[in-house]
């Protein structure tokens, strides 16, 4: 199945895959409150110790607000305030501008981090850690963990291998496969 969703376009491939995965969607600095109503009209929303809504760190210069996806999936709508996407539209399905975040589980996160730096693929925000990094740059990361590692904000959903193809870029595009 092919989802266009703003300017990405995701292909998704049914699997026996046991886990959960997590995105996230960039929304238009300015609209947390609304798109945060706007989703809890149709999801629910995860939270921690009765927190739903949550700051980035502060090199991210961002908030989040985590929901169910099908099958348990951890989803995710940040508002990136670097990013400037002015609008005075009602928050709706437009205001989904992008996949932000792709989580991917690998064994090494580390070994993984200097892989992606050789293709030009910075770590972004906090340094890398054995079990969680970002990397790439306000416009799309990845978030790598290790398997086993609960996702944000509950921490009881955990992280497996599955095969992830990445591609990003546009013209200039560079594809990253993780099995």
């Amino acid at each position: 199945m092919t989802v266009t969703l703003g300017s990405t376009r995701m292909v998704f491939e049914e699997n026996e895959y046991k886990g959960v995965h997590h995105l996230a969607f960039t929304i238009p600095t300015g609209t947390f409150r609304e798109a945060k109503v706007w989703i809890e009209a149709r999801a629910s929303l995860l939270g921690r110790d009765g927190v739903v809504e949550f700051e980035g760190p502060s090199s991210w210069n961002s908030r989040s607000v985590y929901f169910d996806g099908p099958d348990g999936q951890v989803l995710e709508l940040i508002e990136r305030r670097g990013l400037q996407h002015p609008t005075t539209d009602p928050f709706g399905p437009e205001g989904l501008l992008c996949v932000s975040e792709v989580g991917v589980a690998v064994p090494e996160v580390l070994a993984v981090v200097e892989l992606l730096e050789v293709r030009g693929i910075k770590p972004y925000g906090n340094s890398p850690s054995e079990g969680f990094a970002a990397v790439g740059d306000i416009h799309g990361m990845l978030i790598l963990v290790s398997p086993g590692r609960g996702w944000m904000p509950t921490g009881d959903r955990l992280a497996q291998q599955v095969p992830v193809i990445v591609r990003a870029g546009g013209a200039d595009a560079k594809e990253f496969t993780f099995r």
